[in-house]
């Protein structure tokens, strides 16, 4: 190998031992820039909302005296946001309906109260992005009898009731009944959806034109289908009909 080649192969091993050092580094600094952007966060809330909240809120909510057990002085001087979300929920709803202050309380000005809302509400959802973890594994789920009768119906324009086939459906805890975890699969219902899909490909017609679905296609395809609307026109206007009113046609049989 010439001296030249040796050098490229050196210099490239050297860059990807470079690039895995780099990306080694990122991961093993990622909880201090956390860490440091929780910081940023809670100084923002410091110097942003702080001054006004001391001069309208501080008398009923401090260490003073502590309405509601909300002491915002001390969630200000460094309890953790992330801690006390719903509190700061709270306040924003609170400030939002003006219901806080009381009414025999000296009162911020629209923008002052607007400037408290939007700060607040810029904090807390910039702390739900840097405290958001994996929510876990989310099971996957069928379609109820319900969804499926409505997604047959969509797809085929025909209603053909398959969802009475079907099993009860369980309901979980919340109270419904698309929850994964409640929605077990046995093999009886997996032989009743193969079942409702052959029923739903029984009334489809093949032929040169597009797919189509038919509540009568007949027993053997497009040929069949054509006789029972052949069937249809002699019973509407079929000449050999019995005596009396309201009488039906008569001789069908032999197109059937």
């Amino acid at each position: 190998m010439a001296l030249d080649d040796t050098n490229r192969l050196v210099n490239r091993v050297r860059l990807g031992r470079t690039k895995a050092v780099g990306i080694f580094s990122l991961i093993a600094a990622a909880p201090p820039i956390l860490e440091a952007e929780t910081a940023s966060i809670e100084t923002g809330l410091v110097s942003d909302v702080k001054p006004l909240l001391e001069e309208y809120c501080f008398a009923c909510h401090s260490d003073e005296k502590t309405k509601g057990d909300v002491n915002l002085r001390r969630l200000l001087d460094g309890e953790s946001i992330a801690e006390h979300f719903k509190t700061w929920e709270l306040v924003i709803d609170m400030l939002e309906f003006e219901d806080m202050p009381p009414e025999e309380e000296p009162q911020p000005t629209a923008d002052q109260r607007a400037q408290i809302i939007d700060s607040l509400g810029a904090i807390i959802e910039k702390t739900v992005h840097l405290n958001a973890g994996d929510p876990g594994p989310v099971t996957l789920r069928r379609l109820t009898s319900a969804e499926y009768a409505y997604t047959i119906k969509d797809l085929t324009g025909l209603d053909l009731s398959l969802e009475k086939s079907f099993v009860g459906e369980a309901v979980g805890g919340e109270g419904f009944s698309n929850v994964g975890e409640v929605q077990f699969v046995q093999d009886a219902i997996l032989e009743r959806y193969l079942e409702a899909a052959k029923t739903v490909a029984s009334h489809a017609i093949v032929g040169s034109g597009p797919l189509g679905f038919y509540q009568d296609p007949g027993k053997t395809g497009q040929e069949i289908s054509a006789i029972n609307r052949i069937k249809r026109l002699y019973r509407q206007h079929g000449f050999r009909t019995g005596a009396g009113e309201g009488a039906k046609a008569y001789g069908l049989e032999q197109y059937g």
